[in-house]
């Protein structure tokens, strides 16, 4: 039988007076959310309304929540907003995510310099030789960048 419409219900199932009842509509929303390659890979990792951006979400909300919260007065001063370190303690989520940033910042810290000592150490092979006119050594290169 061809369809009548979106949620009509079977003439049988209806107030027994044969005619049915009137459809019942529902409104589907269909979306697509589209992101440049720039940040898609990293829009993959927690999609709206996915376990791990609804857990995102409420981190964000509890660290607005506890700023909002540690409005208090000291002697004369108003402290507005912000968050002092007792209550970044009390709230685990906020911890881990303050770790996970420090350590992300030293290891990029690291991979600079790393990269710059890479580049220095290149030059300084390249552009003057030894006294004798043969390569640099190890000891030489150590000691000069130390």
């Amino acid at each position: 039988a061809p369809i009548q419409g979106i949620g009509t219900q079977d003439s049988n199932s209806a107030d027994g007076d044969g005619r049915g009842a009137s459809p019942q509509i529902s409104r589907v929303i269909v979306g697509f959310n589209v992101f440049g390659h720039d940040v898609g890979a990293h829009i993959a990792k927690a999609p709206e309304h996915s376990k791990p951006f609804r857990r995102k979400v409420r981190l964000y909300r509890s660290t607005i929540n506890a700023s909002m919260t540690g409005q208090t007065s000291v002697g004369e001063k108003s402290r507005q907003g912000g968050m002092d370190i007792s209550q970044i303690r009390k709230n685990k989520g906020l911890t881990k995510l303050l770790v996970l940033a420090k350590r992300e910042k030293v290891k990029e810290e690291l991979r600079r310099n790393q990269e710059q000592l890479t580049c220095r150490i290149w030059r300084r092979m390249l552009s003057r030789p030894s006294q004798d006119g043969s390569l640099p050594r190890v000891s030489d290169i150590v000691n000069e960048f130390g």
